[in-house]
C-alpha cells in the first residue's frame, strides 16, 4: 500500500508548493490559489487534513469523565453522534478546542495537531481512580476530507449515502474495499463553510485513498484542493481555528462560539465557573470579529485606534468573495462595532482596518 511519504514526494516532483502546517508537509495550492478555490466552490473535491489529528478515549469510565472535562455534554451523546467543545482550565481559558466523536467502545477527539501533546498531559493529569485511557493517534493515523460537491457524490461508493445529510459531527465507520481493504472513520465537519466529510484512519490507508481519489475522481470534475485555498474559506466564512484564534488567552464567549460549543444544561465541569459568571454579567472583555484591511499584513499584528492598541490580528487573506483582503482579530468589545476605524500596525507595515460582521460570505453548507 502506498506510503505517505511517498504522496508527499509525489506532490515535489510534480512541482507543487509545499507548507509546514504544524510540522507536517502538504500542499499549498495544486494549480493556484485562485483555481484551487474556485474548484472547492465549484465541483468540489478533497483536501489533505495535514494539521489535524486525533486522540482515542477508551474505558468504562470515559464518557462520565470526559463530561466533567469539557463544555459540551458527552453523557447525552449516542454511538455516532458527536459535538464540538472547548477543553478549559481552571480559569475558564481555552486550552484547545475539539470535535468529539462517541463510538460504541471509544471516544476520538479530532484536534489541531500542534495541540495533542499538550491535550493527553491535561487528560492525564484528571484520570485518578477512572478505568480511563487516553491514546494519542497522530503518529500513526492522517485524514482527509471531501468539501464541497465531493460530499454528495464521493461516499456513495463506500455504501455512505446520506452524507450530504449527516448532522454536524454524525460519523460512522466506512469501508473501503477497493483498491484496498480499509476501515475508516467518517464524520460531518463543514470546517470551512462548504460541505465537508472527515475521512481518518492509519496512514497508509488514506494516502491510498488519496491516490485513488485522483486516479477515478479527476475525471469527473473534482479535483484536490490545497491548503491556502481552505484557509480563505475558513476566513470568509469567520471559522476561528487554532493557533491564532484559541490560546489560554481567550474565554470561550470571546470566541462567538458559545452556541455551538457550550452547553449551560449540563452539571459541573472544568472552568464551568467563569464560564457562567460571564454569562450572568453579559460584559466580554474582548471579542472574534471580522476586519476589512487595506493591504496585506501579517497575522499577529497589533490593531489600534490612535496611539492605543485595541486587539490584534489573528488570520488574514486575499478574499474573492469580498473582493479584497480581509482578516479575523480580537478587539476590544468598546471598538468591536461594525465601522469602527483602526489600523493594523505589523512588523513589515501598516493597513486600514474596518470592523465588520462575520460572515464575511454566507455558509454554503447551511
Amino acid at each position: 500500500m502506498i506510503q505517505w511519504h511517498e504522496l508527499v514526494a509525489a506532490w515535489r516532483q510534480q512541482g507543487c508548493p509545499l507548507v509546514s502546517v504544524a510540522d507536517v508537509k502538504t500542499v499549498s495550492a495544486f494549480a493556484n490559489v485562485d483555481a484551487d478555490y474556485a474548484q472547492a466552490v465549484g465541483r468540489g473535491g478533497w483536501c489533505d487534513r495535514a494539521h489535524r489529528a486525533a486522540i482515542e478515549i477508551r474505558g468504562k469510565d470515559r464518557i462520565a469523565w470526559l463530561h466533567n472535562l469539557t463544555t459540551n455534554q458527552v453523557k447525552t451523546l449516542q454511538p455516532g453522534e458527536g459535538n464540538y467543545a472547548f477543553v478549559l482550565n481552571v480559569k475558564g481559558r481555552i486550552l484547545f478546542d475539539v470535535n468529539v466523536l462517541v463510538q460504541p467502545e471509544r471516544i476520538v477527539l479530532d484536534l489541531d495537531r500542534r495541540l495533542v501533546g499538550a491535550a493527553v498531559a491535561h487528560f492525564n493529569k484528571y484520570i485518578i481512580m477512572e478505568d480511563v485511557t487516553v491514546d494519542d493517534r497522530s503518529a500513526d493515523w492522517r485524514q482527509l476530507a471531501l468539501v464541497g460537491g465531493a460530499v454528495e457524490t464521493v461516499p456513495a461508493a463506500w455504501g455512505l449515502t446520506n452524507a450530504a445529510t449527516m448532522a454536524d459531527l454524525q460519523s460512522a465507520l466506512v469501508s473501503v474495499t477497493s483498491p484496498f481493504d480499509a476501515t475508516l472513520l467518517a464524520f460531518r465537519n463543514d470546517f470551512c463553510g462548504l460541505s465537508g466529510l472527515e475521512l481518518l484512519g492509519p496512514a497508509d490507508a488514506v494516502a491510498g485513498l488519496w491516490r485513488w481519489l485522483s486516479d477515478a475522481h479527476t475525471v469527473s470534475g473534482l479535483a484536490p484542493i490545497g491548503y491556502d485555498a481552505i484557509e480563505r474559506l475558513r476566513i470568509e466564512s469567520g471559522i476561528p481555528a487554532p493557533p491564532g484564534e484559541f490560546n489560554d488567552d481567550v474565554l470561550p464567549a470571546e470566541t462567538g462560539q458559545l452556541s455551538r460549543a457550550v452547553s449551560f444544561q449540563k452539571g459541573c465541569y472544568l472552568g464551568q465557573e467563569v464560564v457562567e459568571r460571564m454569562r450572568a454579567h453579559k460584559s466580554l472583555a474582548k471579542k472574534l470579529v471580522g476586519l476589512r484591511l487595506s493591504s496585506e499584513v501579517e497575522p499577529g499584528c497589533r490593531l489600534q485606534l490612535g496611539d492605543t492598541v485595541v486587539g490584534k490580528l489573528t488570520s488574514a487573506c486575499v478574499s474573492p468573495a469580498s473582493g479584497g483582503i480581509i482578516g479575523l482579530g480580537y478587539v476590544r468589545t468598546a471598538q468591536a462595532n461594525p465601522g469602527t476605524g483602526l489600523v493594523a500596525v505589523g512588523t513589515a507595515g501598516s493597513a486600514a482596518a474596518e470592523v465588520t460582521d462575520l460572515p464575511f460570505r454566507l455558509n454554503a453548507a447551511s
